[in-house]
């Protein structure tokens, strides 16, 4: 009976070799690119933009177990936009709005690519996303341990350290930053607040 699971799980590929082996690649490079997003656009956007145009142009099928998903996606960010319009002004508020709709387009695109060739691209994803999850890492300690220099990473205190991420923390521990309150954890936030740098007495 397992046997039978997995075979039907794979979904046979009709694609020529080069074909499949592109989309494989294309759908290790989104896994991989999604841990870089100090930078606008970042490499995940544009990995998933050539992505899609790619599996558009070699072929994707919309399989109606989707369509329920397909629904919720629309449903909650037109919702979401519909709530905000008092608000687009904002352009934070805008720019979350347009996110949240790409969001939920490339969740769509990843749901239907892993649903044709689904053991080798889920394999493939898997591998991309460790690969990204492995420059982060290493991005973090280069930071930490300021092995960079400072004008390719964030700035004290205004982003994490060296990481590309957009979760703000102080990336400095040094003294003056360490007597910064607000740099502190606090008991009701997962994570520290930007701050300035403590300026220090005489």
């Amino acid at each position: 009976m397992a046997e039978v699971a997995a075979r039907e799980f794979v979904s046979p590929t009709i694609a020529p070799p080069g074909v499949v082996a592109l989309q494989r690649a294309l759908v290790w490079l989104v896994g991989a690119a999604g841990a870089i997003v100090f930078i606008e656009p970042s490499p995940y956007e544009l990995a998933t933009l050539a992505s899609a145009a790619v599996f558009i142009a070699t072929g994707i099928r919309l399989r109606l177990v989707f369509l329920p998903l397909l629904l919720l996606l629309f449903l909650i960010n037109l919702g979401y936009t519909i709530s905000a319009i008092p608000l687009l002004d904002d352009s934070k508020i805008a720019s979350w709005i347009a996110t949240s709709w790409y969001m939920a387009v490339t969740a769509m695109l990843l749901a239907l690519v892993t649903s044709d060739d689904t053991g080798a691209r889920l394999d493939m994803l898997r591998r991309g996303l460790v690969m990204g999850g492995a420059v982060a890492a290493l991005a973090g300690v280069a930071g930490y341990f300021h092995l960079v220099p400072a004008a390719t990473i964030s700035s004290l205190c205004t982003a994490a350290p060296a990481a590309p991420s957009r979760i703000p923390m102080c990336s400095a521990h040094s003294s003056s930053c360490r007597r910064c309150s607000r740099c502190r954890m606090s008991s009701r936030r997962a994570w520290p607040q930007p701050c300035a740098p403590a300026s220090r007495s005489a």
